[in-house]
Formats: structure tokens, sequence, C-alpha cells
């Protein structure tokens, strides 16, 4: 993540299960999913998907999360 938690690959990147990558995408979809519902989405409990996300963190992978917004609502 931004703040420093985040190796480099180097020669070893992480492996991904076809979980993780379902995960991944649904964050991707929507970064404010609940674990909960993100769980739902992926066949897993709540606390198997936080423990999955915050590896994922851990690893360099998830680098961080943004909002997007829409310039126009702002005036521009």
């Amino acid at each position: 993540m931004k703040n420093g938690l985040a190796p480099p690959f180097g020669v070893n990147p992480p492996r991904l299960d076809a979980t993780d990558r379902k995960i991944l995408g649904e964050l991707a979809r929507d970064g404010r999913v609940s674990f909960a519902e993100l769980g739902r989405r992926v066949s897993l409990s709540s606390p198997a998907v936080a423990e999955r996300v915050q590896r994922l963190e851990r690893a360099g992978v998830i680098t961080g999360y943004r909002a997007e917004i829409d310039p126009r609502a702002l005036g521009y």
C-alpha cells in the first residue's frame, strides 16, 4: 500500500489462486464492498476474505484504494 507496507516483488512475485483473483476482480469493480458481501460473492466467510485481502495488501498486490470523483459535481 502507499503507506510503505508493500515490498517490491523482485524475483518472487506473490502466487495468486483463483479465489484471490476473484477477490481482486470484485474489489476492482467496487473497492467499498464489505468483507461480508465480498465473501458472499466469492463463497468465503467474512474472516477468510479479510485475511486474504490483508495478505494481498502486505504482499503489495493491493496498493491502495481510491475514490473516483466526477469533476462536474465540483463545478469543473
